[in-house]
């Protein structure tokens, strides 16, 4: 099973696709972690993909956070 993490949940298409993993892909795949604006986007590290809907600084620092983690 593939392990989403989604970076942006609370808009509009974060939670379309929150829903969507829910529902009709929830054989194939399970949202695994999300982060908001107000969360760290390191807890989507251990995702196997991150969607992201958020802004360019969340996924900049998500970048950041990966090199340093070396992930």
């Amino acid at each position: 099973m593939i392990q989403v993490g989604l970076l942006g949940p609370n808009g509009r298409m974060g939670q379309w696709v929150s829903k969507l993993l829910e529902t009709e892909f929830a054989s194939r795949a399970k949202l695994a972690a999300k982060a908001g604006s107000k969360d760290k986007p390191s807890s989507l590290l251990s995702a196997d993909v991150v969607i992201d809907f958020s802004s360019p600084a969340a996924m900049l620092e998500l970048a950041k956070a990966a090199l340093a983690a070396k992930t």
